[in-house]
């Protein structure tokens, strides 16, 4: 039981550095998360069923990539006038696919003259 109460201060730690990591300036989310992780590990704090407890354990874990992996933050460049993307080290950029054409290019309606007509 000793390695599982590890685990479970590990998560939470985890968990805590993850809602510092992505929502880093933000207050009101800052506060939001931390209260949101304490609730629910005082909701789960009696509970002794080791398989229930390693099961929770993994799904905060998996929280926290995922958090790290995709909330994004826009700030306000105030400067420049626009907003920018915070990106950082653990966030999932997929690849784009390129484009390749085929039955559903646009290029393809191009002799169509006029608006469209529905019904």
């Amino acid at each position: 039981m000793s390695n599982l109460k590890s685990r479970v201060l590990s998560c939470f730690r985890t968990l805590h550095r993850a809602r510092q990591q992505v929502f880093a300036g933000d207050v009101a989310a800052l506060s939001a998360g931390r209260i949101k992780i304490n609730s629910e590990f005082k909701k789960n704090k009696e509970l002794t069923d080791e398989k229930a407890i390693d099961e929770l354990v993994v799904m905060g874990e998996d929280t926290a990539k995922f958090l790290k992996a995709s909330v994004l933050q826009l700030q306000l460049n105030e400067h420049k006038g626009a907003f920018e993307l915070r990106i950082t080290k653990d966030t999932a950029l997929p690849d784009n696919a390129p484009y390749t054409g085929g039955d559903n290019d646009f290029r393809t309606y191009k002799n169509i003259k006029g608006p469209c007509k529905t019904g």
